[in-house]
């Protein structure tokens, strides 16, 4: 990442908090420096990201889940659904989600080591309860015992073709889950993932698409 110093990081949380009024500024705040002085490390986002571009991200995460959050995905009857995040990175949109809802439960999934155990101090750091990191391969981890179907929300920012995705989200999703996710303009729209999630709303913005997809059963 070019040189990107505290006072930019003020300056987008600024415009963050004012546009997300739910963020809290000294947690984000803590969240966005942390990201600038491990990057170098653990490699998080692109060494040429910038600071307008992290906040670029909390901002598409913000608007991914507000997405969702008008087709009644995250409906409190009769309780909120769990949430994974597949391919996590540096905690986008996951992170952001909790920040936006402290009252959802978010399981991180990163298989990079050093990217989890930053998002394990973030989680630490940040006091976020109800958040789990867990450092494996999406495929495998979707078949573990307590995470396998255990899942109302999977969750990515463009991690693979659809066909490659699919494995790694279904066997997350309990019966009626939904997965959403960003993609590119430029990447075809699936009517189908897999055999089984299927698409069910869009969102077009200039920076990519909004898909949410629902699993059925047949």
């Amino acid at each position: 990442m070019r040189a990107s110093n505290r006072e930019d990081i003020t300056s987008v949380v600024a415009s963050l908090t004012a546009e997300f009024p739910a963020l809290e500024e000294e947690r984000l705040s803590r969240y966005l420096v942390d990201i600038v002085e491990w990057n170098d490390r653990a490699g998080l986002v692109s060494k040429q990201t910038t600071a307008a571009a992290i906040e670029n991200l909390v901002r598409h995460s913000a608007q991914l889940l507000d997405f969702i959050s008008r087709y009644g995905i995250l409906s409190r009857a009769p309780e909120l659904p769990a949430v994974v995040d597949i391919g996590s990175g540096a905690g986008f949109p996951g992170i952001i989600w909790k920040l936006l809802e402290p009252d959802l439960t978010v399981t991180l999934v990163e298989r990079n080591s050093k990217k989890a155990t930053f998002l394990e101090r973030a989680a630490v750091v940040l006091k976020l309860e109800g958040l789990e990191v867990v450092e494996a391969d999406a495929v495998e981890a979707a078949f573990y015992d307590r995470f396998h179907s255990q899942f109302g929300v999977a969750v990515s920012f463009a991690v693979g073709a659809p066909a490659e995705v699919a494995p790694k989200v279904v066997g997350f999703l309990n019966d009626t889950g939904c997965y959403c996710t960003l993609r590119p303009h430029k990447d075809k729209r699936p009517q189908t993932i897999g055999k089984t999630l299927t698409l069910v709303a869009t969102e077009e913005r200039d920076y990519g698409r909004f898909c949410l997809y629902r699993k059925s059963i047949a």
